[in-house]
């Protein structure tokens, strides 16, 4: 396991995906941060306009509140949790991991793998371990992008507590291994990387949409959709701040548990070619 390990390690790092999207990540991370200002210099000056905007057109009001909850306050914390729950930052770990495991199937290196006598499982939870690890590292330099920009523009400042800010970004290392086991088993169950890449990306964002057009209908779609995975991460502050603490934790509890399992099931019964 060691030595699957540092070679997976070792070949991401001299990954150009890897390095690419990390680039990509800072660069989007700076001007996410310049957009979020301006978006809540006029959100704001018209909080109400907006909101009631919404809820004529179908939102309950307790939806078009959080969707607006997302614009950030003008302070350090308050940038560095949106570019947290920002699902920007999801498509790119979805592409480093889609390229990570699906070329692993295009050049044949699993089969090399396997056939040296490595156990499936070994080898499986060696490409799990670096899949998360690539995720954070996409996840860090796209909130040092959004971070500096804040600090630059507002300084160092927080509304939330140091105690409160450890319990969201334990929830949010949480989610983000959770996400990255998710795109694992994708790639996994797709065996390939353009598909996993397809599937990765549009249908997250297909699920959340509908979700998020359904409670316009039903409030109490609204109750369910924060277990989408997708959805709870836009949300965990929030969550984190109220009694409902504890609908993260365990939303990434289930989906790292269920992707591992469904992941490791598909792997352990394929062809590998």
């Amino acid at each position: 396991m060691k030595r699957l390990l540092r070679a997976d390690l070792f070949k991401q790092k001299r990954s150009t995906t890897l390095k690419a999207c990390l680039i990509l990540a800072f660069l989007i991370g700076i001007l996410m941060a310049v957009l979020y200002n301006i978006a809540a210099n006029q959100l704001h000056a018209n909080y109400d306009e907006y909101v009631d905007t919404l809820v004529k057109a179908g939102f309950q009001r307790s939806t078009a509140e959080e969707i607006y909850s997302e614009v950030p306050e003008y302070n350090l914390w308050a940038y560095i949790n949106i570019a947290l729950c920002d699902n920007n930052v999801l498509y790119l770990g979805a592409i480093i991991i889609s390229v990570l495991v699906g070329s692993e199937y295009s050049m044949g290196t699993l089969r090399n793998s396997v056939s040296r006598g490595y156990p499936r499982k070994a080898v499986f939870f060696s490409k799990l371990i670096t899949s998360v690890l690539s995720m954070y590292a996409v996840v860090i330099v796209y909130v040092l992008g959004s971070g500096i920009t804040a600090c630059i523009m507002y300084g160092f400042g927080s509304s939330v507590g140091a105690l409160d800010m450890l319990v969201i970004i334990a929830a949010y290392l949480l989610l983000y291994a959770a996400a990255a086991s998710f795109y694992m088993m994708v790639a996994v169950l797709m065996k390939s990387t353009g598909h996993a890449l397809g599937f990765s990306l549009i249908v997250p964002l297909l699920v959340a949409t509908v979700l998020r057009l359904a409670s316009m209908a039903q409030a109490d779609i609204d109750k369910f959709s924060r277990w989408w995975i997708f959805n709870t991460m836009t949300s965990t502050q929030n969550m984190c701040l109220s009694a409902d603490v504890w609908i993260p934790f365990t939303a990434a509890a289930v989906y790292l548990v269920l992707s591992c399992f469904a992941g490791l099931m598909a792997f352990r019964k394929q062809e590998i070619k």
